[in-house]
C-alpha cells in the first residue's frame, strides 16, 4: 500500500457518527431565500464555452469518464448528508493548487443535475480566490462585500447558466481573511443557508488548511469536511496533519486528485 493510500486509510477509520452542531446566531439578519428562490434570484451571466473547456469545468465534458467521476462522488457525498440531514459541506486541501476549487465547482455542478437537488457555490477561500476566474467572471462586488459592507448576499448570486446552480463569488483577495472568516456576518451566513431547504446543498471552496488558521476556526460551522489530496505531491505527514486538525470535524473523505494511475479516472477518484 502506497504512502498516499496509507494516509487515506485514515480518513476512513474516523468516527462520523455524531454531526457536529453548531448554535444558531440570534436575531439572525440577511436571510438567504429557500432553494428555487436562491437560483431563481441569480443573476445570469455568460460564459463561454472554451473558457469552461480550458478549466475543466464539468459542463464542458458531461458525457466523459471525467464526469462519471464526479457523479459518483456526488452520490456517496449526498447520500452521507441525507443520513444525517446536512447541507453544508467544506473543500479543502493540505496545500494550494491541488485542484481543491475545481473539486468544489464540479461537484456543485454534479449534485445540481440530481432533479432533487440545488448547489450554492461559495468561494470562501478570501485570502486567494479563484471560482470567478474558472468561469471567466469579472467580480466587482462578491462574499467581501457582505462580509465588510452592507449588501444582502441575495443580491451577489451569479448564475452561469447551469440549471439550479448558482455561485457566490469573492472579489479579490481580501485583507484579514481569517477575522471574516470567523466574523459574526459570517457566522449568520451559514446559519442562514443550514436553515434553507434540505434539498440545496451549499459547498465552501476553503483555503488550504495548512496556511492558515482560517480553515480550522471555520470548519466547526460547517457539517463536513472533504480533502483534497493530489497524488504524488500530498506528503503523507501533511495529510496527517490535517486530519489531526480536522479530528473535531465531521470528515467524509478524501479525493485523490491528478493521479496517473491507469486505472483512475483523470479527474480524480473518491476515497
Amino acid at each position: 500500500m502506497d504512502r498516499i493510500t496509507k494516509a487515506i486509510e485514515l480518513a476512513k477509520e474516523k468516527n462520523l457518527a455524531n454531526a457536529g452542531a453548531a448554535t444558531a446566531a440570534a436575531n439572525v439578519t440577511d436571510p438567504l431565500p429557500k432553494v428555487n428562490h436562491t437560483v431563481a434570484r441569480a443573476a445570469n451571466v455568460e460564459v463561454s464555452e472554451e473558457q469552461l473547456v480550458a478549466k475543466k469545468v464539468m459542463s464542458s465534458f458531461m458525457n466523459s469518464p471525467g464526469a462519471d467521476a464526479y457523479r459518483m462522488l456526488r452520490t456517496r457525498v449526498l447520500q452521507r448528508m441525507r443520513q444525517n440531514k446536512w447541507n453544508t459541506i467544506g473543500i479543502t486541501s493540505t496545500h494550494p493548487k491541488a485542484g481543491k476549487s475545481l473539486t468544489a465547482i464540479n461537484l456543485s455542478i454534479a449534485i445540481s443535475l440530481d432533479s432533487n437537488y440545488s448547489a450554492l457555490l461559495v468561494d470562501a477561500d478570501l485570502r486567494r480566490p479563484s471560482i470567478a476566474e474558472y468561469f471567466g467572471l469579472d467580480v466587482q462586488r462578491g462574499i467581501g462585500s457582505y462580509l465588510t459592507g452592507d449588501t444582502p448576499t441575495s443580491e451577489l448570486l451569479v448564475s452561469p447558466g447551469i440549471e439550479d446552480f448558482a455561485i457566490l463569488p469573492c472579489e479579490k483577495g481580501q485583507s484579514g481573511a481569517s477575522e471574516l472568516m470567523n466574523s459574526p456576518k459570517m457566522t449568520r451566513f451559514v446559519e442562514q443557508v443550514k436553515k434553507s431547504s434540505t434539498n440545496q446543498v451549499t459547498v465552501f471552496d476553503l483555503p488550504p488548511i495548512l496556511v492558515g488558521d482560517d480553515v480550522l476556526a471555520f470548519s466547526s460551522h460547517l457539517d463536513a469536511i472533504i480533502l483534497v489530496v493530489e497524488d504524488g505531491v500530498t506528503e503523507r505527514p501533511d495529510i496527517q496533519h490535517a486530519l489531526h486538525l480536522l479530528k473535531d470535524v465531521n470528515v467524509l473523505g478524501c479525493v485523490l486528485n491528478k493521479s496517473d494511475d491507469s486505472n483512475s479516472l483523470n479527474y480524480g477518484g473518491y476515497y
